[in-house]
C-alpha cells in the first residue's frame, strides 16, 4: 500500500472486541510535543484497556518514534500500534493506512468511536474520551473548541468557508476574556458547522464505513474540509462542541527553516503552499460550485501574474487534472452551509486599515490578515448563531468594539 514500513504492536487479543475507541495519530518530526500526546492520555479517566491507539508516522527524521516506543511501551493496560512509512506520504494517506489496519484488527469499525488527534495537541479534561464517546453515540461527527498560547487565546469554535471559498476558524487568535466567555455561553453546548478541524475530532465509525476516509490525493490540509463538506452533501451534520477540552500549538509540527537544513529534509518535506492552493480549487469545484470555483481560479491566475509565481498555475493545472481523473461532479450543500452574502468583515477592516495608517506591505498583509479574518468569524458567528439564541445586536456590538 505505501512501500515497505516498519511496524510494532502491543495488542492483548482477548480484549479486542472490548476495544471501544481507536485514537489515530499522525507525527512527522514532532519530537518535542511527544509528551504532550502521552501525557493525555494518562491522565484520562477512561479505561485505557478498550482502547487502541495507532501511530503513524511520516518517515520522520528525528527522535519522534524512539520517544513514542519508549513512552507506549511503559503503558501496560493501553493497547497500540506504531508504523513507520517509507515516506512522507501527507495526512491524509496517513491517516487512511491507519484506518485500513484497524479494520483488519478489529474486523469492523461499527460500534466504536474514531478519534483524530495531531501530534501538537494537549487534552487537559480528564474525561475527554468519556466526552467523545458520549457524544458520538448520539451525533456522528463532532470536533471541539480549542485554546492555544497560554489557554487565554482561541485556535477554534468550528470552522467555516466564507463567499469565495476561504476557510476560517471561528474566532481564531481572539484573547479569551471573562466577558467574551461569557458571550460564548450563549451558543448551545454543540452547534452544527460547515466543517471541524480535524486536530481533535471525533466519528462515530459506522460514518467512516459509509462515507468511506480521506482522500488521499488531498494529501494536506482542506482534508477536514472536504470529508466533513461531503458529510453534509449525504445529509450528515457535523457538529463541534464549544465546552474548552483541547490545547493546540497551531502548526507547532512545522520545523522552521534552520531545523529544515540542519536534517536535510528537502527530499522528504511535502510544499505545503502547493497542496494548499490545489485542494482550496478542487473542494471549491465540488462543493462551492462552478462560479465560486473559476472567481478562485481568476484569482489564482491574477495573483501568479502579479507576482510572477508559477505555483498558482500548477496548483490549478494539478486540480483540473484531478478532476478529470477521479470524475469529480459538483454536489449540492445546505444554503445555510456558505455564506453567499458577501457582507463581511474582512472588507471593511482592509479599507481601514488602507485609509488610516500607512505601513509596510508586509505588516500592512500581516494586520489585514489577522484582525480581518478575527472580524469576518465575528460577523459569521452573530449571523449564525446569536441571532438565533437572541442575543441582541447592541450586546454583540458592545463587546466586539472593546477588543
Amino acid at each position: 500500500m505505501c512501500g515497505s514500513m516498519y511496524y510494532a504492536l502491543k495488542l492483548d487479543v482477548k480484549s479486542v472486541s472490548l476495544i471501544k475507541v481507536l485514537i489515530v495519530v499522525v507525527t512527522y518530526n514532532c519530537e518535542r510535543y511527544v509528551d504532550y500526546i502521552i501525557d493525555s492520555l494518562r491522565r484520562q479517566m477512561y479505561d485505557l484497556s478498550n482502547v487502541l491507539l495507532i501511530v503513524v508516522d511520516n518517515a520522520s527524521r528525528d527522535n519522534t518514534l524512539v520517544r513514542m516506543l519508549s513512552y507506549l511501551r511503559k503503558f501496560d493496560r493501553l493497547n497500540w500500534l506504531v508504523i513507520r512509512l517509507s515516506r512522507n506520504y501527507g495526512f491524509a494517506l496517513a491517516n487512511n493506512v491507519a484506518l485500513h489496519l484497524a479494520k483488519k484488527l478489529l474486523g469492523s469499525l461499527d460500534n466504536r468511536v474514531v478519534i483524530f488527534l495531531n501530534p501538537d495537541i494537549w487534552v487537559f479534561n480528564r474525561y475527554f474520551l468519556r466526552y467523545a464517546e458520549l457524544l458520538t453515540s448520539s451525533f456522528p461527527i463532532v470536533g471541539f473548541a480549542m485554546v492555544s498560547g497560554n489557554y487565554d487565546i482561541i485556535d477554534s469554535l468550528g470552522s467555516y468557508v466564507d463567499y469565495l471559498g476561504k476557510t476560517q476558524d471561528i474566532l481564531y487568535g481572539v484573547k479569551l476574556s471573562s466577558r467574551l466567555i461569557k458571550l460564548i455561553k450563549h451558543l448551545p453546548l454543540l452547534y452544527t458547522v460547515p466543517y471541524v478541524c480535524f486536530a481533535a475530532v471525533a466519528i462515530r465509525g459506522e460514518v467512516l464505513e459509509s462515507l468511506g476516509f480521506l482522500r488521499s490525493f488531498y494529501v494536506i490540509y482542506a482534508e477536514d474540509v472536504e470529508y466533513c463538506l461531503r458529510a453534509w452533501s449525504r445529509g450528515i451534520p457535523v457538529l463541534v462542541c464549544r465546552k474548552f477540552m483541547i490545547w493546540h500549538a497551531r502548526g507547532g509540527t512545522r520545523l522552521s527553516a534552520e531545523e529544515s537544513r540542519r536534517m536535510r529534509l528537502k527530499s522528504n518535506s511535502l510544499d505545503v503552499s502547493f497542496h494548499s492552493l490545489k485542494n482550496s480549487l478542487l473542494f471549491a469545484y465540488e462543493y462551492l460550485g462552478v462560479v465560486k470555483f473559476l472567481m478562485r481560479v481568476i484569482t489564482y491566475l491574477t495573483t501568479s501574474i502579479l507576482s510572477r509565481r508559477k505555483k498558482p498555475v500548477r496548483a490549478l493545472w494539478e486540480t483540473l487534472k484531478i478532476i478529470k481523473k477521479k470524475r469529480i461532479k459538483p454536489k449540492r450543500l445546505p444554503k445555510h452551509l456558505v455564506p453567499s452574502d458577501p457582507k463581511t468583515w474582512k472588507i471593511l477592516w482592509y479599507l481601514k486599515c488602507l485609509l488610516q495608517k500607512p505601513v509596510n506591505m508586509r505588516g500592512f498583509r500581516q494586520e489585514y490578515k489577522v484582525y480581518g479574518a478575527q472580524r469576518a468569524s465575528f460577523e459569521y458567528l452573530r449571523y449564525r448563531f446569536l441571532k438565533a439564541n437572541n442575543i441582541s445586536f447592541h450586546e454583540y456590538v458592545e463587546y466586539s468594539s472593546k477588543l
